[in-house]
């Protein structure tokens, strides 16, 4: 157990931004949760490259809150520094099993999914509430485990500023300005909801966190009015407070067009993070990235991530994002061998060598697995779909930072 000396000296050290990522395994199916935690590999690998920069000021430090314990975090980010493993509040997460099944109640919601969306990931995705208690960082910088901080150079910043001309300039005057303004919440909107949860950044407050837990210890959700019978989006925004650009993004989503409280993670993160930062504040401190907030964006562009949402996850069998898994070979990586992560990553990988590498041999072992591969599409023996020798990243994923 730590002595209050050590204690003073851990948060004494800590740093301005944390760079923070929510891993949650679902109650009663920790095997199904290991495929989406492979996305952790790269995102600590990334995460250890940032932290190194001189930049921003009063530095970083990654961060992972879950209830997995740190042992497994240990087993796929072998990296140097470690990241942070901060336990999910157990307070949140009893709140978070009494949502579940007030939801379900209320819903009519059997099985693993809902009209809404992927239930089981909206409420394990709950555990990023948690980020607004870690007070001890100026800001949250959240990035999903299914975002890619730098696709473009095999997962850590590119050595060529060029490669990445929005990186520093986000990480220093876009993000100094964010510290200085009134602004809590920075995030995009999505086709489903007007925020999407996968690329935040926001400044830690404790008293909206117990506001939001409070409403999973005590609260209600319908498909009709929501949170607490908030009422139907069209309804329940308070449009009167709203800027005309925030308004025109809120209307491009399924949940006002539809007027619909059911959307993909509506009872969860996007959600609870919809409820109290659009309705209950009145959008008065959230603004979205990339909207010129923080900085003129003629002069310098904000760094982009790229998010392979939904099913796009680069690491299944149906994906052929070969520029995914460059940084498998960077001499900085150290592998994870003897995990599940690694067989999922390495078996994907190998199918999305350069055409040139791979012999039939190891074109019919990709097929035979269903795995999507760079192979010829004229073998007679390899369906269309399979075979392709060229690799392709899915499109409009990018998603700026500030």
């Amino acid at each position: 157990m730590q002595t209050r000396r050590a204690r003073h000296k851990e948060s004494a050290e800590r740093k301005s931004l944390g760079i923070a990522t929510t891993f949650s395994f679902a109650t009663g199916s920790r095997s199904s949760s290991v495929s989406a935690s492979c996305g952790l590999v790269k995102w600590c690998f990334s995460a250890s490259q940032l932290v190194q920069l001189p930049f921003p000021e009063g530095g970083s430090e990654a961060v992972v809150v879950t209830n997995s314990g740190e042992p497994y975090i240990a087993s796929l980010c072998r990296t140097h520094p470690l990241p942070r493993v901060v336990p999910i509040d157990p307070r949140l997460a009893a709140a978070v099993d009494r949502w579940e099944l007030q939801v379900r109640n209320s819903t009519g919601a059997r099985g693993s999914t809902t009209r809404g969306g992927l239930f089981t990931i909206a409420t394990t995705a709950l555990a990023k509430w948690q980020l607004l208690t870690l007070t001890e960082y100026r800001a949250i910088f959240m990035v999903d485990l299914d975002v890619d901080m730098f696709l473009q150079s095999a997962g850590r910043p590119p050595a060529d500023p060029r490669r990445a001309p929005g990186l520093r300039h986000t990480l220093v005057e876009r993000y100094q300005q964010f510290l200085r303004s009134q602004t809590t919440l920075v995030a995009s909107a999505d086709y489903h909801s007007p925020i999407n949860t996968g690329v935040m950044m926001l400044k830690p407050s404790t008293s909206t966190y117990e506001r939001g837990l409070h409403t999973l210890e005590m609260g209600s959700f319908d498909f009709i009015n929501g949170f607490d019978e908030v009422g139907p989006p069209q309804q329940a925004f308070p449009w009167h407070k709203m800027t005309l650009n925030q308004s025109l993004v809120f209307n491009e989503s399924r949940m006002v067009k539809r007027n619909s409280w059911n959307f993909v993670g509506s009872a969860g993160d996007q959600g609870l993070f919809v409820y109290e930062f659009l309705i209950r504040q009145g959008a008065a401190a959230f603004e979205y990235s990339g909207r010129g907030a923080f900085g003129n964006k003629a002069a310098a562009p904000s760094w982009m991530l790229n998010h392979f949402y939904s099913s796009f996850k680069p690491w299944r069998v149906t994906m052929r994002c070969a520029k995914y898994f460059d940084f498998l070979r960077e001499p900085a990586f150290v592998g994870v061998e003897g995990t599940q992560c690694h067989d999922i990553l390495m078996a994907k990988a190998s199918c999305l060598r350069p055409v040139k590498e791979m012999s039939i041999g190891a074109c019919k072992a990709c097929a035979q697995l269903g795995q999507y591969a760079t192979c010829s599409k004229n073998a007679s023996w390899c369906p269309r779909k399979i075979c392709d020798p060229v690799p392709k990243c899915p499109s409009y994923i990018g998603v700026l930072v500030l």
